[in-house]
């Protein structure tokens, strides 16, 4: 009984002893909640104060956004960046032509085209704290070819035939580069708009009969890639892959001329135009080398497809270009 007696009173001294401490906290969230002790009065929020997340500069500079080198934000550009290609335009152009009192169907073939140097500009903005870049870029094909049209004219004689062709092609992109969903892969992606031209003719020539035939297309639309690059040997050597595409939409036009030779030779010409929506593909795939850990080396082979480009009612084309890339850049 004494021993419980003891407790009891042990427990009132502490209970004691506690109170007076507690009264004392009138900010405690109990005893504002009881509204038995007054709490801290809100004063509002004054026109000075904000409710960003002030770090500082924590994130400037951080090696997981920007990468280990702080040099590599800003301005950039790619050193060297160009294809070896051999194009290709199966042209199955055609159109009515009157000259004078008769009416012919103009139709050339495209000679092979020689193997040309394409190359590709670019120049872009990089922001800091993993906030992607900005580029725009420019691309220009440019090449031409010859051969003979056995019986070519009336009389036999063979023509002589000149192609042209060229493309041209600029891209403003905001891009960014980050880890891929696939185990060791590094990707960039990047999206868009592009402005696209593509221009090739045909020109035969006899003594008694000429033909030119010509198609122009140009056209603007939204553009996308994917870059993807995957370590074989260490971080030097490595796979690069890319896939490039563009819906162009733009107008397509054609012109047929004809000229018959001799006396009283006589002339005509056809113009015909269209309303397109192009499809464009490239892709590429090959070896990288990183001498540093900031210069990047990479070759292999490209190919490029257009659709479409070359319609207008029923005539039409194909246009392909396939061949090497290679491009020295500085590594983002």
């Amino acid at each position: 009984m004494r021993i419980a007696l003891r407790i009891w009173l042990l427990a009132l001294g502490i209970v004691l002893t506690w109170m007076p401490s507690c009264f004392a906290q009138t900010s405690s969230p109990l005893a504002g909640a009881l509204g038995l002790f007054p709490g801290p009065a809100w004063t509002g929020r004054s026109a000075g104060d904000s409710l960003e997340d002030r770090n500082g500069d924590i994130l400037v500079g951080n090696p997981l956004l920007d990468g280990p080198n702080a040099n590599r934000l800003g301005w950039f550009t790619t050193v060297v960046d160009a294809d070896v290609l051999a194009s290709h335009v199966h042209s199955e152009l055609n159109a009515p032509v009157a000259v004078g009192a008769r009416v012919d169907t103009v139709s050339l073939p495209s000679a092979n085209l020689n193997w040309s140097l394409a190359p590709r500009f670019e120049l872009g903005y990089r922001f800091g704290q993993g906030l992607g870049e900005f580029i725009i870029a420019y691309r220009f094909v440019a090449t031409s070819g010859s051969a003979t049209i056995a019986n070519f004219d009336a009389a036999g004689n063979p023509g002589a035939l000149q192609s042209r062709f060229s493309v041209n092609v600029i891209d403003l992109d905001y891009a960014a580069q980050e880890n891929s969903l696939l185990p060791n892969w590094d990707m960039r992606w990047r999206f868009g708009a592009r402005v696209a031209g593509l221009y090739f003719d045909s020109e035969a020539a006899s003594p008694l009969l000429q033909q030119h035939v010509t198609n122009d297309f140009w056209g603007g639309g939204p553009h996308i890639s994917l870059e993807l690059w995957r370590p074989i040997v260490e971080r030097q050597v490595g796979f690069f892959c890319k896939i490039d595409g563009a819906g162009v939409f733009g107008d397509v036009q054609q012109s047929f001329a004809e000229t018959i030779g001799g006396p009283g030779s006589v002339s005509g010409i056809t113009r015909q135009t269209q309303l397109m929506p192009t499809t464009m593909l490239n892709a590429e795939a090959g070896l990288t080398w990183n001498p540093t850990e900031s210069l990047r080396f990479s070759g292999g082979y490209a190919y490029e497809h257009w659709w479409d480009a070359t319609y207008a009612g029923n005539s039409r084309g194909d246009v392909w270009t396939q061949g090497i890339f290679f491009r020295a850049e500085w590594r983002y």
